[in-house]
């Protein structure tokens, strides 16, 4: 795109046509549904005074929400006889309730306590507690959910001594982690050494079952499957059907020699298993059918009472998926805006500007979560929020910054002038001037990619659209250990706005967060309750937006039909929030901003590299939507244009995006980086010239390979169908 004439077009076209008129149901925001309840207290629910009391000062949490005062009391067992609906025997429990209610502490309090209660056994000796091995796995859908529960999980155990008695706590509670990412060698070493609750994700935790010989699940008594239907929607099925035989084969192997960690009753008899999901969908049901023995199910609805069977309301048939409810907190404001694509980047920005200048309103800094389709969009905004708008020699284009470099090198070197000869001055200077050009221009495009590199290994940036506001990423193609570090600085930071994928989407507590932007519809309705359930948790108010094009309103039907009800928010009243005061012109500020994105692109080809890398992440994310909704997601009804507007080019790639590790045509290879290599040098072949050469060719007959699949999202020439026509047999 670098190298030749661009075209610059206005977002503000008069054939922008009238935004469709759709017709939505107005939905009460109403009283807090997963808020902590008045009328019960933790200890009232069985749970230890010293535990409690340490939960509210470290965490501050002080009432249990639904699901846990239904949930805690089953789970405590049957020695605490807290409630009327607590079995006699520890049984299997399926808890399903909506995102934002507590269920990480429903199932971390009971196995804590539990194990706090074990210490005055006189059946466990004290030195041999770690050495016992593992007593708890839990086995969630991501690292980030994973590490999570742990921080969660060695909060709770770093009790002081009881407030009650002064005993002194004996701290033999070891937590662990297993996760992808991480060192083996270093888990390995903690296994052997004991770990009494361990979080995993299903690929560790099975490679260390099948590998690591002193990892000891023989006196295992609660198994986790959190955000089960995360873990079948991810292909984890396998893993865990294989994990859930080892266990059984060594829980059966170990019977005979478990009568001497025998507690009198206090852990589960036998190995207790939770499911917790959001849904119960067909998948998680067999999940259920093969891992659970006569499972009580417990639901957060208000009206719901524990049952030994799931109620046929509960359940979803493969069939009935599309209109399977979803409940999410009454408390949430649930919005959309129609948005040309064109409008899209300055309409984002005019939100977040809107959002963080009325900051000083409130008495909390907003934060802010914006949902992508892709990696590359993430890193996209991430860069142009970060660098763009900003005052500097980069925004100039080559020839300036080159005229004006050249104008300050002429002056300090104008005393030196007269040591030269005339008959060099006047012969050399051209040459100086062509090698100072070559040495300038190769610094320059050095400087922007050392800078590139090292913007990229913080964790947070701040820019010059959202002044003073800290920018943080999240994505799967992060290495291991920054995504961690993005997630922990996040949730500290006071306020912020968060550029992620659907990693961040399922299970993650990000504490305080009051805006949820879905710039990018999700591929699946389930994604949409778990990205807008990161906001409006334990009884706080929140708001969620979702930005649609005029081509996809027919997607508000599904959600309605749902119990997702959108309120309408015009593009107008977004973009009046950039005019000045008094003054009611938005175009001119908006196409400022455009005008200023599309600058930043231009000055390098690093940023028109990632601008361009995240506009067909886009088009390929379009085609991963189901069948079912490809009538109003689908690829045909993209302005390829305005959806190159969007990601501030000023047109749409015209190529097909190839592999990083690409030759380039016209140099030879010699050892460098492809991305160290000037293109802008490369002699290429003019379009008749390549057309002469395809003429003379041979003609290959075209099979249709290439016909569009809705299976084949991974290379964008499966978008494109064949180009000979199919014979019709006579």
């Amino acid at each position: 795109m670098h190298g030749k004439s661009q075209v610059q077009s206005s977002i503000f076209s008069p054939d922008i046509g009238d935004m469709p008129k759709i017709k939505t149901i107005h939905r009460p925001v109403g009283k807090p549904s997963n808020a902590p309840l008045n009328t019960s207290t933790f200890t009232g629910i069985g749970l230890d005074k010293d535990l409690v009391k340490h939960m509210e000062a470290k965490l501050k949490v002080t009432q249990p929400t639904i699901i846990q005062q239904k949930a805690i009391p089953v789970l405590l067992g049957p020695t605490r006889k807290v409630g009327d609906n607590v079995p006699k025997t520890d049984t299997d429990v399926i808890i399903q309730a909506e995102t934002g209610s507590g269920k990480t502490l429903t199932y971390l309090l009971p196995i804590i306590n539990r194990l706090i209660e074990s210490e005055a056994s006189p059946m466990l000796d004290l030195e041999s507690k770690r050495s016992i091995g593992t007593l708890a796995i839990i086995m969630t859908p991501t690292r980030e959910l994973a590490k999570q529960i742990l921080q969660v999980l060695e909060t709770l155990l770093s009790m002081p001594a009881s407030s009650i008695t002064g005993k002194k706590r004996s701290h033999w509670i070891v937590p662990g982690i297993v996760i992808g990412g991480d060192k083996k060698k270093s888990e390995k070493a903690r296994l052997r050494k004991g770990v009494n609750i361990l979080v995993g994700t299903p690929g560790r935790l099975l490679d260390h079952l099948q590998n690591t010989k002193s990892f000891n699940v023989q006196s295992l008594r609660w198994l986790v499957l959190d955000e089960a239907d995360r873990l079948l929607e991810l292909g984890f099925e396998e893993s865990m059907t294989a994990i859930l035989k080892i266990l059984d084969a060594r829980v059966k192997f170990a019977a005979s020699i478990t009568s001497a960690n025998d507690t009198t009753g206090i852990w589960p008899k036998k190995r207790q298993t939770v499911l917790c999901s959001a849904t119960l969908s067909e998948d998680v049901q067999r999940l259920a059918g093969t891992s659970l023995i006569e499972p009580i199910y417990i639901s957060a609805q208000k009206d719901a009472s524990n049952k030994k069977d799931i109620p046929e309301a509960a359940l979803a048939t493969a069939e009935e998926k599309h209109t399977e409810k979803f409940s999410t907190p009454e408390q949430l404001k649930q919005n959309y805006v129609i948005v040309q694509a064109k409008l899209r980047l300055v309409t984002l920005t005019a939100l977040l500007k809107s959002a963080f200048a009325n900051k000083i309103k409130g008495p909390k800094l907003p934060k802010t979560v914006v949902f992508l389709s892709s990696c590359d969009s993430v890193d996209f905004h991430y860069e142009l929020f970060a660098h763009a708008g900003k005052e500097t020699k980069l925004e100039l284009s080559h020839d300036e910054y080159l005229g004006q470099r050249f104008e300050k090198d002429e002056e300090e070197q104008g005393d030196n002038d007269h040591e030269r000869s005339p008959e060099f001055a006047s012969g050399a200077n051209r040459i100086d001037s062509k090698a100072n050009r070559d040495e300038i221009h190769k610094a320059k495009r050095d400087a922007e990619r050392a800078n590139a590199k090292k913007t990229r290994a913080q964790l947070s940036l701040k820019g010059a659209v959202l002044p003073d506001v800290p920018l943080f990423r999240l994505h799967g193609n992060l290495a291991q250990g920054m995504r961690t570090d993005t997630y922990f600085e996040f949730c500290k930071a006071p306020s912020g706005v968060l550029f992620a994928t659907d990693v961040a989407a399922r299970g993650l507590d990000l504490p305080d967060v009051s805006h949820i932007i879905q710039y990018d519809p999700p591929s699946d309705l389930k994604d949409y309750v778990h990205r807008v359930g990161r906001t409006a948790r334990l009884g706080r108010d929140g708001e969620a937006i979702l930005f649609l094009l005029p081509s996809e309103v027919k997607y508000l039907e599904l959600l309605t039909a749902q119990g997702l009800p959108n309120q309408e928010v015009s593009v107008t009243s977004i973009l009046m929030t950039l005019a000045p005061p008094k003054s009611n012109e938005y175009q001119q500020p908006a196409t400022d901003i455009q005008n200023s994105f599309e600058r930043y692109n231009l000055h390098s080809p690093e940023s028109m590299a990632i601008a361009r890398a995240a506009f067909w992440a886009f088009v390929k994310s379009y085609a991963t939507h189901p069948s079912s909704e490809k009538h109003i997601f689908h690829i045909k009804n993209l302005h390829l244009g305005h959806i190159a507007k969007s990601f501030a080019l000023r047109e749409a790639p015209s190529d097909i995006p190839q592999p990083k590790k690409k030759k380039v045509a016209g140099v030879r290879p010699g050892g460098k980086n492809v991305e160290d290599i000037d293109e802008s040098h490369v002699v290429r072949k003019s379009q008749k010239e390549r057309e002469k050469e395809e003429r003379s060719k041979p003609k290959i007959v075209l099979k249709r390979k290439n016909d569009v699949s809705e299976f084949a999202v991974g290379d964008f020439k499966s978008l494109i169908g064949p180009v000979t026509k199919r014979k019709k047999n006579k």
